[in-house]
């Protein structure tokens, strides 16, 4: 495992979200990097985490508790990939969910947690963009009857809204996506008054630095890292 490159690709990363935050003015200590670790050796993560990175994001479950299981309790552990609502009982075992988009994923993971005696942050995801991909609520509308149904969640800590950017180099479709998220946050903030909404998860690899200039609070970053999974790397 080249551990130096994994370093200095740290290094460069955190570089560049403190020249993005310089840029539009923030302090960078109001962006959170989350490592996404999909389909890399825990080795890796558990260099990373001696090197002082604690948030790391994973899209499938068992991969999640695979590895959390094998870091340090002072891990903290990012489900971003689609939520299932059969999945409730183990995303319930990490610190955040991302991806919460139904009320039975929410209600299956107040139960799960209810039982258990933990709480959980989740983020809202929404879809910002046309691409069929794309997962999370499409409208401030469904995105008003998820915030009405977990006001009786109270287990589940709602700190705001996940996106994913389009996959293009037009930078104006970029940003336009990471503005309608912060809008709708805004929108949010003022109409559901009962939590923080203090967080945008918006932003990975290829377009973080243009999410941390529209409000970015949590970035996404995997290949910018970790470089590519030994599958892809052929």
């Amino acid at each position: 495992m080249d551990n130096r490159g994994l370093y200095e690709r740290l290094s460069q990363v955190q570089e560049r979200i403190h020249l993005a935050c310089q840029r539009s003015h923030r302090n960078e200590r109001d962006v959170l990097l989350v490592v996404v670790t999909k389909r890399h050796p825990v080795e890796a993560i558990q260099e990373l985490f001696r090197h002082g990175q604690q948030n790391f994001g994973e899209n499938r479950l068992p991969e999640a508790l695979e590895k959390k299981n094998q870091l340090p309790d002072q891990a903290i552990w990012h489900m971003i990939g689609h939520l299932q609502s059969n999945k409730a009982k183990q995303a319930a075992q990490l610190s955040w969910v991302q991806s919460l988009d139904s009320v039975s994923a929410a209600l299956s993971l107040q139960k799960e947690l209810e039982r258990t005696q933990r709480s959980l942050e989740v983020l809202i995801e929404m879809k910002t963009s046309p691409e069929q991909a794309k997962l999370g609520l499409g409208s401030f509308e469904e995105l008003e009857t998820l915030a009405q149904a977990l006001v009786s969640c109270p287990r589940l800590r709602v700190r705001g809204l996940m996106t994913m950017a389009p996959q293009t180099s037009d930078e104006g479709l970029i940003r336009q996506s990471f503005r309608t998220l912060r809008a709708w946050r805004e929108r949010a903030a003022s109409r559901f008054s009962w939590t923080s909404w203090d967080h945008l998860s918006m932003g990975m690899s290829q377009d973080f630095e243009l999410a941390i200039e529209e409000g970015s609070t949590l970035v996404r970053v995997g290949t910018a890292i970790m470089g590519p999974p030994a599958e892809d790397s052929q």
